[in-house]
């Protein structure tokens, strides 16, 4: 048997999309997912998005990270491949990531510590929590707090040979 280093196993006939990050978009958080009120789209989410994919530079040495760019350029990318970002709860990206790292998958997660939304002022006198209220940053009759949240999570992996690493996010619909 060949071995190999990492999850992604050598294969010359890969197609377009086999190699795939997923990434995992929390549903729980609607203030990253709409950041300006009901209706409003990206912004917030793509930055942290982007937080993922400079996230993996730590893993630029591993082999399967190495070989999801070496497949994306292979197909005609400038130094990406295949991302599918999908709908999840902030337990299930949690879930999701650990367990995938103790199998062994390249994996990981976005957490800022001092995510920021806005609360209405009398909730915020309210708040009991290891948030931090910022009162002289009002927006309207809302006053910005800072928590420690989970905006984002990933996973590498081949979706077309790896069953397994399908499994892992199969209940996950795509993000809308």
């Amino acid at each position: 048997m060949t071995k190999f280093n990492g999850m992604i196993k050598p294969n010359p006939g890969r197609k377009i999309g086999d190699l795939v990050v997923y990434g995992l978009i929390p549903t729980d958080l609607p203030s990253l997912r709409e950041p300006n009120g009901y209706g409003s789209k990206g912004g917030k989410v793509a930055a942290h998005g982007h937080h993922a994919g400079v996230q993996m530079l730590k893993y630029a040495e591993h082999a399967d990270v190495k070989a999801y760019i070496t497949d994306g350029r292979k197909h005609g990318a400038d130094n990406f491949n295949t991302t599918i970002t999908l709908d999840a709860t902030t337990v299930q990206i949690n879930t999701i990531v650990g367990l995938a790292q103790k199998l062994g998958y390249v994996a990981d997660k976005i957490v800022d510590t001092s995510y920021p939304w806005f609360v209405d002022v009398e909730t915020a006198r309210l708040m009991d929590c290891t948030c931090t209220v910022v009162w002289d940053v009002t927006k309207d009759d809302t006053v910005l707090v800072l928590r420690e949240a989970t905006t984002f999570g990933w996973l590498l992996g081949d979706k077309a040979t790896d069953p397994v690493f399908r499994g892992l996010v199969g209940a996950l619909k795509q993000a809308e």
